[in-house]
């Protein structure tokens, strides 16, 4: 509108005016000689010794326009980054996690071989125990995997304007404050 505004100063400019006086009153006039003038004029004005000025001003308005778009593009460019940035970090923890599940699925079949083992008399409690206990972290491993792979989710939702501002549960803000990425 800016821009628009200052083109148009280049075009001429119409104007009406009108201009009304009243009489006035001295001692030494007779009553009823008061007396009232009116004017009606029409003008027009041309922007003749101002081309300069209008020139500067269209461009500098031009250029305001530019620098306007030019920060639009970097503001659609930045949201498509963090979409993008976000949707290839989600992929990869749902390729982790998906190996995390077959791994701690796995070592459970381990921890439970290692169990049958010992109850039959056939394995000592040690290699028992620390079968258990592998299973264990890779189940933690994949439960810590599952829980990046929802946050990425949510961000990606937020990147492609989900936006929304809930504070997250009591129970799950300290898991998820140390969680962030």
């Amino acid at each position: 509108a800016k821009l628009g505004t200052a083109k148009a100063a280049q075009l001429p400019r119409f104007y009406l005016g009108l201009a009304v006086m009243g009489g006035r009153f001295s001692p030494d006039d007779e009553p009823g000689s008061n007396f009232g003038l009116q004017r009606l004029g029409v003008g027009m004005r041309l922007p003749i010794f101002h081309g300069g000025r209008i020139r500067a001003n269209i461009a500098a308005n031009q250029a305001n326009l530019d620098g306007l778009a030019v920060e639009y593009e970097k503001a659609i460019l930045t949201a498509l980054e963090d979409v993008e940035n976000a949707y290839v970090a989600q992929r990869a923890f749902v390729a982790q996690h998906q190996h995390l599940q077959r791994v701690a699925e796995l070592a459970r079949r381990v921890s439970d071989h290692q169990q049958t083992l010992f109850v039959k008399g056939q394995a000592l409690l040690q290699p028992a125990l620390e079968a258990q206990a592998k299973a264990l972290e890779r189940d933690d491993d994949r439960v810590r995997a599952d829980n990046d792979r929802l946050l990425y989710t949510v961000t990606l939702y937020k990147a492609l304007g989900g936006g929304w501002q809930g504070e997250p549960a009591p129970a799950l803000a300290p898991a998820l404050a140390s969680a962030k990425p």
